[in-house]
């Protein structure tokens, strides 16, 4: 097999093709040229088919060190440890490595000497190779300092279904998306993703909270982090949401249950597909922490009125004050009446500087408990409290209060009903 790729090498070199890329022994590049990847082959090594014990890949001082054909499969108990400034070529678009179940993987590069993947030499399109893909739950899986260029020929470059830590690594370039997880991130900071021609991260919405900071997202045709899944639901589990570079695409909406908190952090940016919702049931909490300076940005996929649902405030629960928004801007939610916060009599809920605009039906829809004898709100039950309301391109009005089926432009106060 080595001899073949080395015939093919010098022919590409006679026909004038192979052009120089990671370009490790040129004194004049510093072989961290993302967008130009290949070299000298002659040298390579080859590696094919599987590796079933331990193995350490080192920096052999070439332009291209490793030459993979096809998938290189990791079996058995197989650690295969990529140490700083190696190089590995795959060479076709079915190029890859797969590490099983039991296996473990290493590349731990340095800002000096990354670790580089790259495609054929004479393919320097996206998708001129397929991925890495971690299936195995070892703690011990990590990438640092790698750059992966132009991959994702199949769905993404890095697939985690196992566990993975992975820090200060380069996405550049991918047929499709960057980061799929499916499994867990034990680390996940200082990465830079871009020029994706999807998503740059896929992840699960529960798994927002393994993501770290210092990542940078940029050139991504749909520059968000596509968060899968609905629920929120291990048994009294906090979530805290941290904000990324780029906003959270909530591509089903979210649902918190079983006494589930969600925390949500200055800056975050969520994006709703059309007629989602951010839903919080009864016995669970929704906090969020914005400021007056970086507040949490709540919004549909497009600045229509009415792009998507709202929030819908269904929990009676006090545990810790109860649910509290602070500093939040909502625009474009109200596809039905419900507005772009609904909220139960018995809903527990503190609001301040609560900004509601480009609603689609109102801004809010609430029900206050109504002493019709007296013909009066009953506000000795009542526990929504609101403070700094800024409402704007409403088109059904402000506030619907549903037990009276009147609308108000401000949160009613007075126990007297509007006549």
């Amino acid at each position: 097999m080595k001899n073949t790729f080395r015939l093919l090498a010098f022919s590409l070199l006679a026909c004038g093709l192979l052009f120089t890329a990671c370009k490790k022994n040129d004194p004049e590049d510093n072989g961290n040229d993302p967008t130009n990847p290949g070299g000298d082959i002659s040298e390579a090594v080859s590696l094919s088919g599987s590796i079933s014990d331990n193995r350490t890949l080192s920096d052999l001082g070439l332009a291209v060190d490793y030459l993979v054909d096809g998938t290189l499969w990791l079996e058995g108990n197989a650690m295969l440890t990529i140490e700083p400034g190696v190089t590995i070529m795959f060479t076709g678009s079915n190029g890859g490595i797969v590490v099983g179940e039991n296996q473990g993987i290493r590349m731990l590069g340095t800002a000096a000497k990354p670790i580089v993947l790259c495609g054929p030499t004479n393919n320097t399109n996206k998708g001129s190779w397929d991925r890495v893909m971690i299936n195995s739950a070892r703690a011990d899986n990590a990438f640092e300092y790698v750059q992966f260029l132009n991959g994702g020929s199949g769905d993404n470059v890095v697939s985690v279904n196992g566990k993975l830590s992975m820090k200060h690594c380069t996405i550049n370039g991918s047929l499709r998306n960057g980061v799929d997880v499916s499994g867990e991130l034990t680390a996940f900071e200082g990465n830079a993703i871009n020029n994706c021609n999807e998503y740059p991260l896929i992840i699960n919405i529960a798994k927002f909270p393994q993501l770290g900071s210092g990542n940078t997202y940029s050139g991504n045709t749909k520059n968000m982090i596509y968060g899968d899944g609905l629920w929120l639901d291990e048994e009294n589990t906090t979530y805290q949401y941290n904000p990324q570079t780029i906003p959270f695409y909530m591509s089903d909406g979210v649902i918190v249950d079983a006494h589930a908190t969600l925390k949500i952090a200055a800056g975050v940016e969520m994006v709703f597909p059309y007629d989602k919702s951010l839903d919080i049931y009864d016995g669970c909490l929704l906090q969020i922490e914005g400021t007056s300076g970086n507040p949490v940005r709540l919004h549909g996929e497009t600045n229509d009125a009415g792009s998507w649902n709202g929030l819908i405030l269904g929990s009676s629960r006090s545990t810790s004050g109860g649910t509290q928004l602070s500093n939040v801007i909502i625009t474009g939610a109200g596809v039905e009446e419900g507005g772009a916060i609904y909220c139960n009599e018995d809903t527990y809920a503190t609001l301040s500087n609560i900004t509601i605009q480009n609603s689609g039906s109102y801004g809010m829809n609430i029900a206050i408990p109504y002493d019709w004898d007296n013909e009066a709100f009953d506000f000795s039950g009542y526990h929504v409290t609101v403070s700094g309301l800024q409402f704007s391109n409403c088109e059904s009005g402000n506030i619907f209060e549903r037990n009276t089926e009147e609308v108000y432009d401000n949160f009613p106060t007075s126990a007297k009903r509007r006549r």
